[in-house]
């Protein structure tokens, strides 16, 4: 259940309670309460927009407050709805044409949030805004996918060679391609990259991959206990920096209710994210509400370190927009959290200091013999971006 709820301002419960479909009626009263009060429209608006709520906002109050809000903003939630809706078919059209093309040329493909996502655990595509299209490829395919992609027109952020390329593909986790006409395209064979210090189990997710017929058409889904673990995964790499993320967990928990959670929780040990997992699961519940079951509940109860990991994410989430040294050492710090022990915290962080990443290999393009300077160049890259007290600040926040 959330907490001191009554301590929030208007403009927060608000967006609370309408980052949810469908809204209960504990969360209607509170709504209704709070749109009785004073309610600072334009910081209600641009929250929505910065946590991804904007079409949950706007499908809430359009029902919840017809003809009761002010002028103009009825019209502004109405046409970021509309927009909204026209990209989110864009893109759902998109992805079905890549979907037939991958299976076209023998390359299996499993949807990774967007559009599956917002019909799995929304219900409407429209409600659930959307900014790409996310394919996860198995490793040994990455080659095949980036030739597809680039020939029907796509250009690799990046521009590598195919020997940097290589290289990256053994520390990264995704390749980001871009069209002329404006379509986005994030190619995954992992959640999150090496230097995490995730012992991603990719394998496993396809052999427990499921035929299942959604949007009209036969495609190949993770196991609704892979998808969940891989949206804690996407949240924590993100420092659960929106709303959005946390909304995203809790339609996925509420749209499960026969989630295997002995299998998931068994999971996510073995690839040594359970905290990571078990946070982004706290979060949600005392944000949202989300309901657990006992399993999970006692494994919280069991490390209190994850409510106070829980309760610094909220905090974080109604900051103001924070630098980007900031932002890194707050993810720093709740990545080498989210590792339990002293020993596996330092080896975490020497794996975030040294580990080169594919922005290193775009930033400092290095022939083929000289492959092995990354792993001394990471770390001066590190501190010359960022700045020398980003590490303290990260250990700080540890």
């Amino acid at each position: 259940m959330t907490e001191s709820i009554e301590a929030e301002t208007s403009e927060r419960i608000i967006l609370l309670a309408c980052a949810r479909q469908p809204m209960d009626a504990l969360w209607g009263q509170r709504l209704r309460r709070a749109l009785s009060g004073r309610v600072v429209w334009d910081a209600l608006l641009w929250q929505g927009e910065r946590h991804g709520l904007t079409p949950l906002l706007h499908h809430h109050l359009s029902q919840a407050a017809a003809g009761r809000l002010p002028d103009g903003v009825a019209e502004r939630l109405a046409q970021s709805g509309r927009e909204i809706a026209q990209t989110s078919l864009f893109l759902t059209g998109e992805f079905l044409r890549l979907l037939e093309v991958f299976a076209a040329e023998g390359i299996p493909v499993i949807p990774y949030k967007g559009p599956v996502l917002a019909v799995t655990a929304y219900g409407n595509l429209g409600l659930r805004r959307m900014s790409d299209v996310d394919l996860l490829v198995r490793r040994q395919d990455i080659g095949r996918g980036v030739e597809l992609l680039e020939r029907l027109g796509f250009r690799r952020e990046g521009d590598l060679t195919p020997a940097q390329a290589r290289f990256a593909v053994r520390y990264a986790y995704t390749f980001d391609f871009l069209h002329d006409k404006g379509l986005r395209v994030e190619m995954h064979w992992a959640p999150v990259p090496r230097n995490m210090s995730i012992a991603w189990n990719a394998e496993g997710v396809w052999e427990r991959a499921r035929s299942a017929v959604l949007l009209g058409r036969q495609m190949m889904v993770a196991s609704p206990e892979d998808t969940l673990l891989m949206l804690c995964l996407h949240g924590l790499k993100s420092a659960w920096c929106t709303v959005g993320m946390l909304t995203d967990v809790h339609q996925w928990v509420g749209a499960h209710p026969d989630l295997d959670w002995t299998t998931l929780l068994e999971m996510a040990e073995g690839q040594r994210c359970e905290r990571a997992l078990l946070l982004g699961l706290q979060s949600s519940r005392e944000l949202l509400g989300t309901e657990l079951p006992g399993a999970v509940l006692s494994r919280l109860e069991a490390d209190p370190e994850v409510s106070k990991l829980a309760g610094r994410v909220k905090k974080r989430l109604w900051r103001e927009v924070a630098t980007q040294a900031e932002s890194v050492a707050g993810l720093t710090g709740l990545t080498l959290r989210c590792q339990r022990g002293l020993w596996n915290q330092a080896v975490c962080l020497l794996r975030l200091a040294a580990t080169p990443s594919l922005y290193d290999v775009v930033a400092v393009r290095l022939p083929r013999p000289l492959f092995a300077l990354y792993y001394g160049l990471r770390p001066l890259r590190v501190l010359w971006k960022y700045g020398a007290g980003v590490l303290p600040e990260a250990l700080r926040r540890q």
